[in-house]
């Protein structure tokens, strides 16, 4: 009587847990979501970090230094209402 089939490595069927397939799909999901521009998304959280913006100026005596921080807000809203926005869909 031939040998047992199981002790052959090349007869072994290797699987990964249904955990790892999951995350695998979802960073893959992440990648491609994150090499789409998603403008809807970018021109509203600019408008909102500018209005925002333009409120806390109005409200503060303003410097150079001030200038600079306020003028980054829009840029940094969003970036991150971008990645919110990512983060809904791969999560829901």
């Amino acid at each position: 009587m031939p040998g047992s089939l199981a002790q052959n490595s090349e007869n072994m069927v290797h699987f990964q847990p249904q955990e790892n397939i999951k995350l695998q799909r979802l960073h893959q999901i992440t990648e491609e979501l994150e090499h789409q521009s998603h403008l809807f998304v970018v021109i509203l959280g600019t408008v909102i970090g500018a209005i925002l913006a333009l409120f806390i100026g109005y409200h503060i005596n303003t410097g150079i230094i001030h200038f600079i921080l306020l003028s980054i807000l829009p840029v940094c809203l969003a970036y991150f209402l971008r990645k919110v926005y990512i983060y809904t869909l791969t999560h829901s």
